[in-house]
């Protein structure tokens, strides 16, 4: 059997002719003794997969940015301004997410992904409760 590896933990592998499943590690040592080397598993380089996870991330903030801008409104409109202000800063931070810093250092998809996830708690933890409460009925 060939084996290659289709992902990174190499415990899933492929032997290229449509059977996939999971091997123990005995398994591919015995296979690697044998003299074998596997084929790298086959992932996007990082560029292209942060590429994807920002775009996705860009059609959600889409979304929620014409909520925000409601919300915005509204409160604007009964002169509440401490309201008014939480969105206007949740705004800018929403759109500064992708250029954050732990962002921008991210070298893997595992600390990209965690990287937004807790930029994106640190912006909505600052929203009041009122607010955030507000976002649960409309999202």
């Amino acid at each position: 059997m060939t084996y290659k590896f289709i992902d990174e933990s190499g415990l899933i592998v492929s032997d290229g002719k449509g059977w996939s499943g999971m091997v123990t590690a005995p398994e591919v040592e015995a296979w690697i003794a044998a003299g074998n080397t596997p084929q790298a598993a086959d992932t996007p380089a990082f560029a292209e997969a942060k590429e994807a996870k920002l775009a996705e991330f860009r059609a959600y903030r889409l979304d929620l940015l014409g909520v925000i801008s409601g919300m915005g409104w509204a409160a604007l409109v009964a002169s509440d301004m401490a309201t008014a202000t939480a969105l206007a800063t949740f705004r800018q931070g929403l759109l500064d997410l992708p250029q954050h810093g732990t962002v921008t250092a991210a070298t893997n998809i595992t600390t990209l992904s965690i990287a937004m996830a807790v930029r994106y708690k640190q912006l909505s933890d600052a929203l009041p409760v009122d607010v955030k409460n507000s976002f649960k009925d409309l999202v």
